[in-house]
């Protein structure tokens, strides 16, 4: 199994509440039911709101490179990528779980 992580910080000036941010977060939140290799995933919002928190928080699980490979250049996902690429700046991580 591989775990997928996607952290994301609003860039200065960007709220949340802002009308590209609400797109942006909908269509991560419908990623799952529209990609078959996404087996498992957590979305949601910081709430700690620490000073050196990020803001948005994605954790993915696939079978494997391959099934993360298919959602990477899913048609869906790079809707996404395009709506988050003037309003967030992203972190990742992925590894392998057992």
């Amino acid at each position: 199994m591989l775990r997928h992580i996607v952290m994301f910080k609003l860039k200065d000036g960007i709220e949340r509440d802002d009308p590209r941010v609400v797109k942006a977060v909908k269509l991560i939140q419908e990623l799952p039911g529209q990609i078959d290799t996404v087996l498992d995933s957590e979305l949601g919002w910081d709430t700690s709101c620490k000073p050196h928190s990020l803001d948005y928080a994605t954790l993915w699980k696939f079978r494997d490179a391959d099934g993360l490979a298919q959602y990477s250049a899913h048609p869906a996902h790079l809707k996404v990528l395009e709506a988050t690429r003037d309003i967030f700046d992203a972190k990742i991580a992925d590894y392998v779980i057992a």
